[in-house]
């Protein structure tokens, strides 16, 4: 994240909103308010800094077939043994947020396993001989909620760059799906 701290929230008087919700959280602002300042998309690509800064090749909103049917990764870290494959749930409180998580948890495990099934017709990725480990990962902006549903981490925005630091692909709770690939990004002008 030091990356993101030693950027500047304006540029050129432009506002780079993922810079300024980030400053405006370490300044004490709460993330709920801070969250306000993005959209939808911008919440992916600062999961897509975040994940860069950490040496992961970041691939947003990665969209597949398997079986027919058509997927969409938010935002996949890429790196030749373990690849974070990750949904992006831009919620704030409300009621039910426990059994909400529990199925983003289980849609995003599905979502893993149709891109391991596909993983040979997948765009924007390339394979080698090897093997790599995809783990599914649930981002969002709740401060509460941190913990493993269903094998999937579920990860708040604020300590996520931790999450990606400190990750440990043996931790005995999370589910992960083996691939007889190693995987790395098809190098683009962008993060998408």
């Amino acid at each position: 994240m030091s990356h993101l701290i030693r950027n500047e929230a304006v540029v050129e008087g432009e506002l780079i909103p993922t810079r300024a919700a980030v400053a405006l959280v370490q300044l004490g602002i709460s993330v709920d308010k801070a969250a306000a300042l993005l959209s939808w998309r911008e919440f992916e690509e600062l999961c897509g800094e975040i994940l860069e800064e950490n040496g992961y090749s970041p691939v947003l909103n990665l969209r597949f077939k398997s079986e027919g049917r058509r997927y969409e990764i938010d935002a996949a870290g890429i790196s030749p043994n373990l690849v974070m494959l990750i949904d992006c749930k831009m919620w704030s409180a409300r009621p039910g947020k426990a059994s909400a998580l529990t199925d983003a948890a289980k849609k995003q495990k599905m979502r893993v396993r149709a891109f391991a099934a596909a993983i040979q017709g997948v765009p924007r990725i390339r394979l080698r001989r090897g093997t790599a480990s995809l783990v599914p990962v649930v981002v969002t902006w709740l401060p509460g909620g941190v913990g493993i549903r269903e094998g999937v981490p579920i990860v708040p925005l604020y300590v996520f760059n931790s999450f990606v630091v400190e990750f440990d692909r043996l931790d005995e709770g999370i589910w992960t799906e083996t691939v007889n690939w190693s995987i790395s990004a098809v190098r683009q002008s962008s993060l998408s």
